[in-house]
């Protein structure tokens, strides 16, 4: 087994041998996906579309956690699967097929759990939206969304959900200066 290290992750690669003699080379991708309450429970890779698949399954030694109030729940309600655009794995696009659990909370009622690395009912991850955001700041949003091949409208109402998050509590009650953009002497003036 050879390791090697990409942005700070050493990856393991394993040599197998088929049933011909020749040794084929692995790459285990599970240092990449670390998330916390959760384990990688499957992977695959396509190399022809270069697309990157892992399966994630809720882990049974945590707890849930209710997404709103942020409490431990004892009681799962039901288990659901979605599938989520996470950051490019060397140039391949990389999908999480991401199982969660909806739970009963006694202060939210039914609720999704909190995962930590996506946000519910978002179909993608935090770490991929943090990066868009990056890209954006740089480029237009056509071009992020050709550069991560993503819909344009997705990359959009991400941005636009960063906005409102970023400017709507930036209100003050007491402004110091009123500006007028533009007065109006008399109907029609030019």
């Amino acid at each position: 087994m050879d390791t090697a290290c990409f942005s700070g992750y050493s990856i393991c690669i394993i040599k197998t041998k088929p049933r011909g003699g020749q040794a084929m080379s692995q790459i285990q991708l599970k240092p990449f996906f670390d998330f916390c309450r959760v384990k990688v429970v499957k992977q695959s890779f396509d190399q022809e579309k270069k697309m990157v698949n892992l399966v994630i399954h809720p882990d049974k030694r945590y707890e849930p956690i209710c997404h709103h109030c942020q409490h431990q729940v004892k009681e799962v309600h039901s288990y659901h699967e979605r599938m989520v655009r996470d950051l490019n794995c060397f140039d391949a696009q990389t999908t999480l097929t991401v199982r969660y659990r909806t739970v009963r909370c006694p202060r939210c009622g039914y609720t999704v759990e909190e995962l930590g690395f996506v946000d519910p009912g978002k179909r993608v991850s935090k770490r991929l939206a943090h990066y868009l955001l990056f890209l954006g700041s740089v480029m237009t949003i056509k071009e992020v969304a050709r550069h991560l091949h993503l819909d344009w409208k997705t990359v959009k109402a991400i941005h636009k959900e960063y906005l409102k998050d970023k400017f709507s509590q930036t209100v003050n009650e007491n402004p110091r200066l009123l500006a007028v953009d533009e007065v109006a002497v008399k109907k029609r003036h030019h």
